[in-house]
């Protein structure tokens, strides 16, 4: 449970540390369930994307990640990195649920979701329920 925030890392890597980065106001007060997915990234540059927004404190009081499907991303690996473990390896130090290959962003088909909505998310046998209270 928690609000959602997230959205294309290829656009939050690039507004983060800049003066439209306020994400350390929602961070400080809330659980966050960080909805994020990649349009245009490579394994490495999801990796990157990822180690950027971790180091600048995006992921203080995460309750969870639910991560889309990537639309270059897919099926392609460099370097022994690939779509899963360039999410994977950099967020399980949080401990918390993250959920990979939702049915959000570029690819369809794709649910919409409220950013900022406060939610629940559960996720069994493939299927995902996200419940939003906006």
């Amino acid at each position: 449970k928690g609000m959602l925030l997230g959205g294309c890392l290829d656009v939050l890597a690039n507004l983060c540390g800049t003066r439209f980065d306020e994400v350390k106001k929602f961070v400080r007060y809330k659980k966050i369930i960080w909805v994020l997915e990649a349009c245009d990234l490579n394994p490495m540059g999801i990796r990157r994307a990822i180690w950027e927004l971790d180091e600048a404190g995006w992921f203080k009081n995460t309750a969870g990640f639910v991560i889309g499907r990537p639309l270059t991303a897919r099926q392609m690996e460099i370097m022994g990195v690939n779509q899963y473990n360039a999410v994977y390896e950099p967020l399980e130090k949080y401990g918390v649920p993250i959920i990979m290959d939702a049915d959000i962003g570029h690819i369809n088909p794709n649910m919409p979701l409220v950013i900022g909505a406060y939610a629940s998310v559960s996720a069994y046998n493939n299927t995902i329920e996200v419940n939003m209270e906006c």
